[in-house]
């Protein structure tokens, strides 16, 4: 089995209010993207991952991958497998990337091994691991609320659009990002804002975390006016990490932004 595990971005994240079992509420629109890991997927004696084009965490019982084999193994009588990974998805980045491995592991096996989880039990079963796991189930443009696991979809075309990513080397964990972060309301629901001009963006659909992450790595703040001069219409950070993106009718010039990862494509 092989399968592509893509990304994602964040038009828009607010944290609206932290809650009892120690998340967050939030409201945000979560749209796939074209930038994907490779996943090949073999039974195994016993389950071992590899990974390449990444350092990752020297126990692979850490990895979601496994941790989603693991928790499948209780339910079902399914093999072990080896799974090679090539990471293109930067870690640490707010794209989703380990949340999108698990849901395509789940996928490829349900799949395969004629399993029957619909896809509503997919996203129940993938909400344990990850509040953007479920997403991935149907990997498509959807408002996320709850914790980011309630997914309603969105009717938005982006179609046309050029894309931008940069990330910096330096990386911003979830926890660190959560605890910095000041919860606030908002008058207007995200969705309607969404629906406003694309240039408007800049002035009405903002990332909370932003604030605190640029804080804390003050390049991000010169990368994004360095996009908005090159021709950008709407920049943002992705998720709670450190990677920035820009959304822009013609591909951007980014020869003047240096250093760490970058990577452009088209909607």
């Amino acid at each position: 089995m092989i399968c592509f595990p893509n990304a994602k971005i964040n038009l828009g994240l607010r944290i609206l209010q932290k809650r009892d079992d120690g998340f967050h509420d939030i409201q945000s629109c979560i749209v796939p993207i074209p930038l994907c890991d490779v996943m090949e997927i073999h039974e195994s004696g016993q389950f071992k991952i590899e990974v390449f084009g990444a350092v990752m965490g020297a126990n692979p019982k850490d990895n979601i991958i496994y941790k989603t084999w693991e928790k499948l193994n209780d339910s079902f009588d399914i093999p072990a497998f080896e799974v090679k990974l090539i990471k293109n998805i930067p870690l640490q980045s707010g794209l989703g990337g380990g949340s999108s491995d698990a849901a395509f592991f789940l996928k490829e096996v349900n799949a395969a091994y004629g399993l029957g989880i619909t896809d509503d039990g997919m996203e129940m079963f993938l909400e344990s691991l990850g509040s953007d796991c479920p997403f991935f189930v149907r990997n498509r443009i959807a408002m996320a609320y709850s914790k980011g696991e309630a997914l309603k979809g969105c009717e938005l075309d982006l179609s046309g659009l050029h894309l931008t990513i940069i990330k910096p080397d330096h990386n911003i964990s979830t926890s660190t990002a959560y605890g910095k972060v000041v919860p606030n309301s908002h008058e207007k629901p995200l969705s309607e804002l969404l629906k406003l001009p694309l240039p408007t963006w800049k002035d009405n659909v903002f990332n909370d975390f932003e604030k605190t992450v640029v804080a804390q790595m003050p390049e991000l703040s010169s990368i994004k006016g360095l996009l908005y001069d090159s021709g950008a219409e709407y920049v943002s950070l992705s998720g709670s990490g450190s990677a920035i993106y820009a959304l822009s009718v013609d591909k951007l010039d980014v020869s003047g932004v240096g250093g760490g990862f970058i990577r452009q494509a088209a909607f």
